[in-house]
């Protein structure tokens, strides 16, 4: 298989995970734009986009298309972990909507007071974000960055 090079894509400085789709049949490359905040060395997602890994006519040779949607899907995408899951069937959990985690925390000693910050959601139909959980500051300080905990979960 061939893939293009992520810099034909986008700028290759951007975080990026590879996830699967909840139906298993597509390959998303879900990109975090990041913007500096206050001239503190320390980053907020601006813009997140989201590619599908597309056959190209021959057996061997793919490209990324930018998708306006998530096909219902909810997808989690972090430090830990990054997968996709069918919102419906997750109660609290929105369609078409990445929730990202803090998964770069500045470790400079100077920096290390900001903690995890950067957590929020993204509606990529709508292009909007929102919060799904925010920390209390005082508890914040020096903690590593969240983690997605799943369950392991058995359909009958």
């Amino acid at each position: 298989m061939v893939v293009p090079q992520w810099s034909e894509i986008y700028e290759i400085s951007k975080p990026s995970y590879l996830v699967v789709s909840s139906s298993g049949d597509e390959l998303l490359m879900v990109v975090r734009c990041l913007e500096e905040r206050d001239h503190e060395f320390s980053f907020v997602t601006a813009d997140v986009k989201v590619f599908k890994l597309v056959r190209a006519g021959g057996a061997s040779c793919y490209y990324y298309v930018e998708v306006e949607d998530l096909n219902g899907d909810a997808v989690f995408i972090g430090d830990s972990y990054s997968v996709a899951v069918p919102a419906a069937e997750f109660e609290g959990c929105e369609a078409d909507t990445v929730y990202f985690s803090d998964d770069y925390v500045e470790v400079k000693p100077h920096y290390f007071h900001l903690g995890p910050h950067d957590i929020g959601k993204f509606n990529v139909k709508e292009r909007k974000f929102a919060s799904h959980y925010v920390a209390d500051p005082a508890q914040n300080r020096g903690m590593p960055p969240p983690i997605w905990v799943f369950p392991t979960l058995m359909k009958q």
